[in-house]
């Protein structure tokens, strides 16, 4: 079910592409829009496959770096086996961002307001955290299924990401 908002960023869409003449650009607020920036974000990028990155990035084990786009944030991480993996880059504790460097080396992904971390496959393996008593944490605490939205894929050295349709599911 859409929202007012995007009701009414959807209707400011459909009038910008009503008020186009053929031969000319659209309007200068077609490009500057807030509400249709917001759309484009939410029906074409978090829809969509998109290209963040290279495997020359992250070359060894441990090796990561960050795609930032609007409020996002992925990290892209290779595992000890050799395996490439994305997260969403949001603890699923407090919200907080994990990494804040843009690239680095680590052994484990760390949340750095409370600690909880997380192995580089995404699977909590803090203490910390299963000492909180948090309702999530246990068997379910698999990042992997907390992010079954988004998914990575590798073609020919280029790592691209879908968020999927609906909600993005966090750390």
């Amino acid at each position: 079910m859409q929202t007012s908002f995007e009701r009414d960023t959807l209707a400011d869409v459909r009038e910008f592409a009503r008020s186009r003449k053929p031969g000319y650009a659209l309007p200068r607020s077609f490009y500057t829009s807030p509400a249709v920036f917001d759309h484009d974000i939410k029906s074409f990028w978090n829809n969509s496959w998109i290209w963040v990155g290279h495997v020359s990035q992250i070359p060894e084990p441990g090796n990561f770096f960050r795609f930032d786009y609007c409020a996002e944030s992925i990290i892209v991480v290779r595992d000890r086996q050799g395996t490439v993996h994305a997260h969403v880059n949001v603890c699923r504790h407090r919200g907080s961002r994990v990494c804040l460097e843009q690239s680095a080396k680590t052994s484990v992904l760390s949340c750095p307001y409370h600690a909880w971390t997380y192995d580089l496959t995404g699977a909590l393996v803090s203490d910390a955290a299963r000492r909180s008593g948090h309702p999530k944490v246990g068997d379910a605490v698999d990042f992997v299924e907390a992010r079954s939205r988004l998914e990575e894929n590798v073609a020919q050295g280029d790592v691209i990401i879908t968020m999927g349709a609906g909600d993005v599911y966090r750390l």
